[in-house]
């Protein structure tokens, strides 16, 4: 079947302008929300430097005997958590021990931002989840970000 084309969402200036730089430097990542979008790929393809991506979104086998595929991102705590917020608006409740392991997963891709896309389906509650999670972000055009500080 032939498969639509479809105009991509245009490069926020976080990225045109250069401040994503700041959420790379001394070899960071930058965590986009939703998991599973692809802008941030497309975003960042354009530019000149790398632009390390954790969780970026990838095809990989379930693990089990019937060998589906699964499409999105491995099972990481604050993608779990994050996946009931985008999926039908549900907050899940803020406990030292969640903050923890979300911290602990910020640590695992080395992150330096948290970056959400304003065209995430459910939008507001992921944004309260991650404003519960890791305090206010920084707003610019089409994404809010939020440093990641873990030294």
């Amino acid at each position: 079947r032939p498969i639509d084309a479809q105009a991509a969402e245009p490069t926020p200036s976080f990225f045109t302008a250069g401040d994503y730089q700041g959420c790379i430097s001394g070899g960071r990542s930058l965590v986009t929300v939703p998991s599973d979008d692809w802008s941030p790929l497309l975003w960042t393809a354009s530019l000149t430097d790398e632009v390390p991506l954790a969780q970026a979104p990838f095809v990989y086998p379930d693990g089990a005997p019937d060998k589906k595929a699964v499409f999105g991102t491995s099972g990481r705590t604050m993608f779990d958590v994050l996946g009931q917020a985008e999926s039908n608006g549900t907050q899940i409740p803020v406990t030292d021990q969640l903050r923890v392991s979300v911290i602990g997963d910020l640590l695992y891709w080395n992150a330096g931002c948290v970056l959400l896309t304003h065209s995430a389906n459910n939008y507001g509650a992921l944004r309260q989840e991650l404003v519960n999670l890791l305090g206010q972000p920084t707003a610019y055009d089409d994404v809010d970000v939020w440093q990641a500080h873990l030294s």
